[in-house]
């Protein structure tokens, strides 16, 4: 899927540099990271699935620790759909880095542990989007829906 999260984009981030470093403001750690191109990307992404797709804050998570092969790894964002359940999984990429083969195997191989029923990887500008559904994967050309939480207040409690 073609959609460039940098055109029109309503996201204005919140930079500080010390000294060599620039850090941004992570709304979603309630803390000041590393602005790297891969960071970027991520920023974007989650604006976009809270300002577009309406996917609650809370339902969001960053830099998720992942057990793959006895190493911890980290999944970028994953969305939950219920407490502890994952919902979407999703890996970002610098602008300049193609999204290849291996990144996709890259989200598949965290989501053997995570069994989301949707992943994805971006670059900022191309979306691969998939299904898992009946031990294949089905190519989306969009972001799913988010399910609706029936408890009131629950997407504060993931």
């Amino acid at each position: 899927m073609h959609l460039d999260l940098f055109q029109g984009s309503s996201y204005s981030p919140r930079l500080v540099r010390k000294g060599a470093l620039t850090t941004v403001f992570d709304p979603f750690r309630q803390a000041f990271v590393a602005f790297t191109p891969e960071e970027w990307v991520r920023q974007h992404l989650l604006h976009y699935l809270v300002t577009e797709l309406l996917y609650p804050r809370g339902v969001c998570g960053v830099e998720i620790p992942v057990v793959v092969n006895r190493r911890t790894l980290r999944a970028d964002i994953v969305v939950y759909s219920k407490p502890r359940q994952p919902f979407l999984l999703v890996e970002c990429k610098a602008e300049h880095v193609p999204i290849r083969r291996e990144v996709v195997e890259q989200v598949a191989q965290y989501n053997q542990v995570l069994q989301a029923p949707y992943f994805a990887v971006s670059n900022g500008h191309e979306h691969l989007i998939f299904a898992h559904q009946d031990n294949a994967f089905l190519s989306l050309d969009h972001y799913p829906d988010l399910p609706t939480l029936s408890a009131q207040g629950q997407e504060d409690n993931l």
